[in-house]
């Protein structure tokens, strides 16, 4: 990674010329805090007020650390890793000799050396099924269902709501005439969906597979009561269709690949919804590890199936250039990602969890009775696939696809520092200074932050970190990143 040399997009320098403000600039997608829709933070209210008790918020709060500690189930590629890793961590602590299987003073007999590779490997296995990670179906009853929309009916809208205005801001013309929602749970897409879009949707097919989800859904959409009728354009189903027949506008998967057992299924159930959509294909997911892990193999998936061969597509230097080589597929990524290439998070050797693609909203949990109901954030991952042509992006005129920044920024007197997510397909940094890059560009870099689109234009060079400005400076946001 190295740090890039950037140059402001003459049509936002010219916006700025004409008196528009930098936080003005259709570049911003840092959108603050987002709160439930009056009449559904209502419905849920007049749901949970009858059974939220002490008890009830002890299991909410054991719930919420459960979720947020989620990971992917182990499967055989993963396991050979661990095994891997634990006999690295033996020889570490001693337990066994490394040599010993070449030493042959170490065994009297051949017989010896058996059971000690023997005693070895059941260590080994035993630790293995320590540390293994399975998987479970959680079964959803009345009590559950509540518990779970009482943790997580605001940070799902949050992060869904953040994610249309993501697209509608990308493109403003688009409006979902139907929308398939795979594991739909308690209906946050609908909500979101007809907040962002109001009125435009004829049709909303809930795919879920626990019938007290589909109860509770409707619930909310009745204004938390258990009867009355339901909207016409809201229709629900256990399983997905068979046929590919019926297409939809929008396919959304919210919160749902995590809570399948293996890669194989995940596999399957992106590659059915990808084919089940006529435009966007919309995946969220929690922003830890295992949500990223999810989200990049779906987003490598599809761009598979489309043609574009993404494990060859990394680019070894900085040169730009306007589009990716995508000439045999219209397919193309919407947000976050601004290229069609491999993630570079991948290839990144240190796997914290400040090295994954994730984003972060503020919200504002559901009042269940808690002693501190203060503003709570949630992290999310997130891809937007399109089937259609790439349009001309209406916030750059068409000319060029501007990087995403995929960190809080780093500031100090003159100097504002942003890792960026660049349309070559590969990571880097900017330092703009006032003195170097004027103080139109200084703006511009010190009214963007995380989440935001960076409005540059990428030259056709980098420089090394020993020729940037070596100030010290410190990172303003980690208090608060908005």
């Amino acid at each position: 990674m190295g740090r890039i040399v950037p140059e402001l997009d003459p049509w936002i320098a010219e916006e700025l010329k004409n008196g528009r403000h930098p936080k003005a600039l259709p570049s911003r997608r840092n959108t603050g805090f987002i709160g439930l829709p009056a009449q559904l933070e209502y419905a849920a209210m007049f749901q949970l007020r009858r059974i939220a008790d002490p008890k009830f918020r002890k299991e909410a709060r054991e719930l919420m650390s459960i979720i947020h500690g989620m990971k992917l189930p182990d499967d055989d590629h993963s396991l050979k890793v661990k095994r891997a890793d634990i006999k690295t961590e033996m020889n570490l602590r001693s337990k066994i000799n490394p040599d010993a299987e070449y030493d042959p003073t170490t065994f009297r007999t051949h017989e010896d050396m058996k059971v000690a590779q023997h005693e070895l490997s059941r260590l080994i296995d035993g630790t293995v099924q320590d540390r293994r990670r399975d998987w479970h179906y959680y079964e959803y009853d009345e009590y559950a269902s509540n518990l779970y929309m009482a943790v997580r009916l605001a940070p799902n809208y949050a992060c869904l709501k953040t994610v249309m205005d993501e697209i509608h801001l990308n493109d403003p013309y688009f409006e979902p005439k139907s929308v398939l929602d795979f594991g739909s749970g308690m209906g946050t897409t609908i909500w979101a969906v007809n907040e962002t879009w109001p009125g435009a949707v004829n049709e909303f097919m809930n795919i879920e597979l626990s019938k007290e989800q589909q109860y509770l859904c409707e619930s909310l959409l009745r204004g938390g009561k258990d009867s009355g009728e339901l909207p016409s354009l809201v229709y629900s189903r256990q399983y997905l269709p068979v046929s590919n027949r019926v297409k939809y506008d929008m396919v959304v998967s919210a919160f749902s690949m995590l809570e399948l057992p293996n890669a194989e299924l995940r596999a399957h159930a992106i590659e059915n919804l990808w084919h089940k959509t006529n435009d966007l294909l919309v995946l969220v997911e929690r922003g830890n590890n295992g949500g990223f892990e999810i989200i990049d193999e779906a987003r490598n998936l599809v761009l598979d199936l489309s043609g574009l061969d993404v494990t060859r597509k990394i680019t070894p230097s900085f040169e730009a250039f306007l589009r990716p080589n995508c000439k045999s597929t219209d397919v193309h990524i919407v947000a976050p990602c601004p290229h069609e290439f491999a993630c570079p998070r991948r290839s990144m050797s240190n796997k914290r969890q400040t090295n994954i693609c994730r984003f972060r909203v503020n919200y504002e949990p559901l009042d269940i009775g808690q002693r501190d109901r203060v503003f709570a954030r949630e992290d999310y991952s997130y891809v937007v696939l399109r089937k259609q042509k790439l349009a001309d992006y209406p916030s750059s005129q068409g000319r060029y696809r501007w990087p995403r920044i995929v960190e809080r920024r780093k500031r100090s007197r003159g100097l504002v520092m942003h890792r960026i997510c660049c349309p070559n397909g590969n990571l880097a940094e900017t330092a703009i200074t006032k003195s170097k890059y004027g103080v139109e560009a200084y703006n511009v870099a010190k009214s963007c932050d995380w989440a935001d689109l960076l409005p540059i234009k990428i030259k056709d060079e980098y420089i090394s970190r020993s020729s940037c400005c070596d100030k010290k400076t410190q990172d303003d946001s980690d208090k608060n990143p908005e």
